[in-house]
């Protein structure tokens, strides 16, 4: 691309690792193309966020985010960007929320961002552009995440329709990379010096099966033949997760022990409401099916609380089993109403009050537990990878043990020598913090 200037563009990514993958993608093509990019909003000629709509409060912090950038332009910015999955939600309607925006660009596509970036420094009108859903090829990114970890996504969309969930019609349906793809991303991630994959997807356990002839065992003992130390599997399916996916996890040491699976509820009535297909037979099934087939294996689960409909003794279920399970790893969230879906119109609405009174009683719940499942670690040597040194204290390192997930689980404090970042060892654990542990590393 030739200019007479080469412009700064300073870029946002709210939300999840979805949200991250398409942002490293974008970020890779626009720089192989001439943009130059800079971490401070104020030194940008152009600033782009890669919006979250998810739920109402996602939604509403992009929106605050863009109109609080907005003001960059009486000092010369040229202009300001959204994309993502807010502009796919809200379409048009986004534009009179945040007059202060520029341009609106759907999910995220290099040549659309580029088109509006150079529309901007042109002087030209407000634009709004939504391409149809399509596959990405996602090599070629410029990694924002540590360079020993990365993440791998294996999926886009989403065919499960649960009753409360957005996705679908901000992501479309399911759509599976092809199996050579995904290898010869994983390829260059770890040529890139990754050394952790995470792998991702609405459901990374429905992989292939929109395509045929390619399924989630098959990928993940391919990715076992690269030079790889840690390969993690999030967003799995009670519905889906399989005995030979379970197999394939016991039988390969570079899979690590962990499994993030959603069961969002455990009373059948709620689960029928949210159409999450496995009732509470199949998920306590899968739980007794991952416990015994993985030993060592730390599960990760998310529920949500105030489904319109959810009962003082549905709630009461749902706190005796998180209770009962001990769960290593749990996110408890309150159900946000988010239009368009069918639980926006459902009867019975939960106050917000009770909503919050419960989430609040769920996490008081876990938090016990995750407290004495750390205590329960002293002791014990378990892997580890070690991530950055301590502002506060220089002698401590942070890091996560192969039962830490990426920005969501727990930490590790350690201590030792010769300690640098992306360094995987084992370390003995000596304590606890709550939810995090301490340690040291192995000489």
């Amino acid at each position: 691309m030739q200019q007479d200037r080469r412009h700064a563009i300073c870029w946002i990514s709210l939300g999840c690792p979805k949200n991250l993958v398409d942002t490293e993608r974008v970020l890779g093509r626009l720089v192989e193309r001439g943009w130059l990019l800079c971490e401070r909003p104020d030194d940008a000629d152009i600033v782009i966020v890669n919006t979250c709509g998810f739920i109402q409060d996602a939604a509403d912090e992009s929106k605050q985010l863009l109109a609080q950038l907005g003001q960059l332009k009486k000092n010369g910015c040229a202009g300001i960007i959204a994309a993502g999955c807010l502009v796919e939600r809200m379409g048009n309607a986004l534009s009179s929320d945040v007059p202060e925006v520029d341009a609106f660009v759907g999910l995220a596509d290099a040549d659309e961002i580029e088109a509006a970036c150079r529309e901007i420094i042109r002087g030209r009108g407000r634009l709004f552009t939504r391409k149809p859903h399509a596959a990405h090829n996602d090599t070629g990114r410029l990694r924002i995440t540590p360079r020993h970890y990365s993440y791998l996504q294996i999926t886009d969309g989403c065919n499960n329709r649960c009753n409360y969930c957005v996705i679908p019609l901000i992501r479309g349906p399911l759509r599976s990379k092809p199996l050579a793809a995904v290898m010869e991303e994983a390829r260059e991630l770890l040529g890139d010096g990754a050394k952790e994959l995470n792998v991702i997807g609405q459901d990374t356990t429905s992989y292939g099966k929109d395509a045929g002839g390619e399924d989630l065992p098959t990928l993940l003992s391919e990715l076992c033949g690269l030079d790889v130390q840690w390969i993690r599997l999030l967003y799995t399916h009670p519905a889906h997760l399989t005995e030979a996916v379970i197999k394939v996890i016991a039988e390969n040491d570079k899979i690590v022990n962990y499994v993030d699976i959603p069961i969002q509820h455990i009373n059948d009535n709620i689960l029928h409401r949210m159409n999450r297909i496995a009732g509470r037979k199949r998920i306590e099934d899968q739980i007794a099916r991952l416990r015994a087939g993985i030993p060592g294996v730390i599960l990760r689960t998310s529920v949500i609380v105030g489904l319109p409909g959810e009962t003082h003794e549905a709630f009461e279920e749902l706190l005796e089993f998180v209770g009962e399970t001990r769960f290593e790893r749990l996110g408890a969230f309150a159900y946000s109403r988010e239009e368009g879906v069918p639980a926006y119109d459902f009867p019975a609405q939960v106050p917000e009050k009770t909503k919050q009174k419960r989430l609040g009683l769920i996490m008081r719940r876990q938090g016990k537990i995750a407290a004495e499942t750390a205590r329960a670690m002293i002791g014990k040597t378990v892997d580890v990878v070690v991530e950055s040194k301590l502002k506060a204290k220089r002698s401590l390192w942070q890091g996560r043990t192969y039962g830490d997930a990426p920005d969501v689980d727990g930490i590790i404090y350690l201590s030792g020598k010769g300690l640098e970042p992306g360094m995987f060892a084992k370390a003995t654990i000596t304590g606890s913090r709550d939810y995090d542990l301490e340690g040291e590393i192995l000489a």
